[in-house]
């Protein structure tokens, strides 16, 4: 393990708040509020709108505070290139996110700080988090794996950060760089990018939910891309490669044998589309979302009736979110 030690000022270090922001105009002036009204005020926070079709370029413009750099993309972007557009613009000893429609906790800056200012060797921090509705109710707490040492051991099998909680050192940025753009829009590249700098730097995450995460309930498209189906596997893959031969397909510019791991990992849902609704209903379980998740098993068989998995995947989702009507007595957490 390198390492990168955090080499800035340990008793005040210049904090960059990176906001990517997309039509988030009814959560957004709460969410940047948060960052606003940290207990830790040494922030520089930079606010980039990647082409809003909706009132949230408006609301940015009407805040009112000498610690905001605010930019406008002239077309959309995507996240990605727009987080890697703010990384390049950031001036900071340590790097963090704010997601336009959540809310952070007032102390979660101060405390994550204090833990780079403890820990020299710290290169990558993150949070625990709630998980909430769309009204702010919470959900369930999120926690994460706390160790370095189960950090790298788990995170071969799955993230092990919530990607808004990160705090990373300018050094860290600079070694590692932004996320990589074969991720553009099929996401995980904050898994990936977290992967690879877990790999040679000292990882932690608090045990304390210093982050509100914000479910929304999602109408599936008829046309999913694929890509996104397999993109936490690839990141997988691009892991195990490093560990084997020190760089991976993407490093080595070898995109044929890209494309044939991604045939591969993609002709289950090729030959049958049914089983990405099946996938999604099981995510969305699992996040406790539970409407969505019927939706997407109602898909699922309606894909390919004939499926007992199918059948089988919608009467849990119908079962799991009757008792927990009969639990709660919440109609709004069907």
């Amino acid at each position: 393990m390198s390492g990168s030690v955090m080499q800035t000022s340990l008793t005040n270090p210049l904090i960059s708040v990176v906001i990517p922001v997309y039509n988030a105009s009814d959560y957004l002036l709460s969410s940047i509020q948060s960052i606003l009204n940290q207990s830790y005020n040494n922030l520089e926070i930079l606010i980039a709108d990647d082409a809003s079709t909706d009132e949230s370029w408006t609301k940015i413009q009407s805040l009112k505070d000498d610690r905001l750099k605010v930019f406008r993309n002239s077309i959309n972007k995507g996240y990605l290139e727009t987080c890697n557009f703010l990384f390049e613009q950031c001036t900071g000893d340590l790097i963090t996110f704010q997601d336009a429609d959540d809310i952070s906790d007032l102390q979660r800056i101060e405390i994550q700080v204090n833990e780079f200012i403890r820990n020299q060797k710290l290169g990558i921090c993150g949070t625990s988090v709630y998980r909430i509705d769309t009204e702010g109710r919470i959900i369930y707490e999120e926690k994460k794996t706390e160790k370095d040492n189960e950090i790298k051991a788990r995170i071969a099998q799955s993230p092990q950060f919530c990607g808004a909680t990160i705090m990373i050192t300018k050094s860290v940025l600079k070694e590692v760089g932004g996320y990589r753009t074969y991720f553009n829009r099929i996401g995980s590249e904050d898994y990936d990018w977290s992967y690879r700098i877990v790999e040679n730097n000292y990882s932690h995450n608090i045990d304390q939910p210093l982050y509100y995460y914000r479910q929304h309930s999602s109408a599936l498209s008829k046309e999913i891309d694929v890509r996104k189906m397999i993109s936490a596997k690839m990141v997988q893959y691009f892991g195990r490669q490093r560990r084997e031969f020190g760089m991976d397909d993407l490093d080595n510019g070898a995109f044929e044998m890209i494309k044939q791991k991604e045939s591969e990992l993609t002709a289950p849902y090729i030959a049958d589309r049914s089983l990405i609704y099946v996938e999604y209903a099981s995510w969305f379980m699992y996040n406790r979302m539970y409407r969505s998740a019927i939706d997407a098993a109602t898909k699922a068989v309606r894909s390919n009736i004939f499926s007992f998995r199918n059948i089988r995947t919608l009467a849990y989702c119908l079962r799991i979110t009757l008792l927990n009507y009969v639990r709660t007595g919440r109609k709004d957490r069907i």
